[in-house]
């Protein structure tokens, strides 16, 4: 479709998009229906409101380099979610918390990841955002499987449910800075995280905090709130913010590899 309006596709097989709209010219939005069949791309999308992808269980592949999504990418269905992006990308409702996404990619040209919406997803979720931030930051998320973020901007998440951090960061390619927040089930890791700036973690619900992946790189300062027992490895010189809550009774395990441990601000295990 090359004009300016908006576009609507129903299909009940598996659906191949072309070029919509035009650099300049945008599609005012677009929505695609199939019958639980996967949506590729052959031409790149541009489109200046929100795209919203309808798939059932087929999986949704936006994977055009050239794409340009001014407006919020949904995805309603249960298959697995793959979203190119040549600006900033906002995403909106990803998954339903009856049906959560299969898996979650996110790759952008070194601009910024944010939600105006809810993510459920089953499995990973990686973003590839470059020296963009990432901002998945909406209250109700649900992101059971890892979250990995490869680039250097900003990291920020926050959910419902546990956090499972995958890969922050890569070596020579640190995180700005992480922030993460569990509702409820604590924080884990599956990998290791590398952070060049502060890293600030919380859980609301008394559940452990654990990063304690040999391989963390955590360069900044680590704060940590919540009432749960804490558990920090690092591979480098660590620098304690504050940990914990005078309110709560929690343990503190540090492990470095013969590094130095030093405090900056209240320590606050009881």
């Amino acid at each position: 479709s090359s004009g300016t309006g908006a576009v609507t596709v129903r299909n009940t097989v598996a659906t191949n998009l072309g070029a919509i709209g035009a650099v300049g010219a945008g599609a005012t939005s677009l929505e695609v229906f199939t019958t639980n069949a996967a949506e590729t791309q052959s031409g790149a999308a541009v489109v200046a409101g929100e795209t919203t992808i309808a798939a059932g269980t087929g999986a949704v592949t936006l994977n055009n380099a050239s794409n340009q999504f001014t407006g919020a990418v949904n995805s309603t269905g249960s298959g697995a979610v793959t979203v190119r992006n040549d600006i900033a990308t906002v995403l909106g409702a990803i998954g339903t918390d009856a049906g959560p996404a299969a898996s979650l990619s996110v790759t952008t040209s070194n601009d910024n990841v944010s939600q105006s919406s809810t993510a459920y997803v089953t499995g990973a979720t990686t973003v590839a955002a470059g020296t963009g931030n990432v901002l998945l930051t909406n209250t109700g998320n649900k992101f059971t499987g890892a979250i990995n973020s490869t680039g250097t901007g900003a990291v920020s998440l926050r959910t419902a449910t546990a956090v499972n951090l995958g890969a922050i960061g890569s070596s020579g390619n640190a995180a700005s800075s992480l922030t993460g927040r569990s509702a409820s089930g604590g924080i884990t890791q599956s990998a290791a995280a590398i952070v060049a700036g502060t890293t600030s973690l919380r859980d609301d619900s008394g559940s452990a905090i654990s990063v304690n992946n040999a391989g963390n790189q955590l360069s900044g300062a680590i704060t940590t709130a919540g009432t749960g027992a804490v558990t920090i490895a690092n591979d480098e010189d660590t620098t304690q913010g504050q940990l914990g809550k005078a309110t709560g009774k929690a343990s503190l395990t540090e492990k470095t590899n013969n590094k130095h441990v030093r405090q900056r601000g209240a320590g606050e295990e009881n």
